[in-house]
């Protein structure tokens, strides 16, 4: 049961399709397939520096954001999906 479950998450996982999966070996490396060569891994970091207040306030930050979001003008976008919605009627009809 679990193996299924196992398959059905790499089989969706996105990860998992960008993703190769290797086998590691003792001392943090692994074996190339192509070259036969035993390879050492390197190290990835990504950071993103966020204002404190996101901390210490994140509720305040959401609400303003909504707020922000609910004030936008969005006739243009309502009349591209209605555009789209109306296009995919009349081409749907028998």
């Amino acid at each position: 049961m679990s193996e299924q479950l196992e398959e059905q998450v790499d089989k969706s996982s996105i990860v998992r399709q960008l993703a190769t999966t290797i086998n590691l070996s003792k001392g943090g490396g692994y074996l190339d397939k192509v070259t036969g060569k035993v390879m050492e891994l390197k190290k990835l970091a990504y950071e993103k520096q966020f204002p404190a207040i996101y901390f210490s306030d994140p509720e305040n930050i959401d609400a303003e954001r909504m707020n922000n979001i609910s004030q936008l003008d969005w006739s243009k976008e309502f009349k591209e999906c209605e555009a789209i919605i109306s296009s995919y009627e009349s081409t749907s009809k028998p």
